[in-house]
């Protein structure tokens, strides 16, 4: 069950604004190494964002800042509005599914495996594809 959970639509890796993951996770950096086990959330919670369900595996507080870390597992075609960070850049790697990924005004197709970086001030969007292009 979990293999064909994960082979269906899991995917992405991404950066959220710091402000918002420090509400959520306690204020102290970690002195050791800290390990999540695949399906499990750095605070034992079930989280829901739209379209995907959401796993944190590092959070800033962890790494002063430098760092926030989570897993998506979209439940259903989509992804959020187009929109921005100012503070943060945000990273996809794509463990499975085909997206379109959308920053700035390139449009990227990436599939398991692939990677893309979108820069803090500039606007982007993300879409679970079925083949076909996306309008955002």
């Amino acid at each position: 069950m979990q293999n064909e959970r994960r082979s269906l639509l899991k995917a992405l890796l991404s950066a959220i604004p710091a402000a918002a993951v420090g509400k959520l996770a306690p204020a102290q950096m970690v002195s050791s190494g800290i390990k999540i086990a695949a399906g499990q959330d750095r605070f034992n919670k079930s989280r829901s964002i739209g379209v995907s369900s959401t796993t944190f595996k590092v959070a800033t507080p962890d790494t002063a800042g430098a760092l926030f870390a989570m897993e998506q597992a979209n439940t259903k075609p989509g992804g959020p509005p187009r929109h921005l960070h100012h503070n943060e850049d945000e990273f996809w790697y794509v463990l499975a599914g085909e997206y379109v990924i959308e920053v700035g005004s390139d449009q990227y197709r990436a599939q398991p495996g692939d990677c893309v970086l979108g820069p803090r001030n500039i606007p982007h969007a993300w879409h679970l594809s079925a083949h076909r292009t996306v309008d955002f």
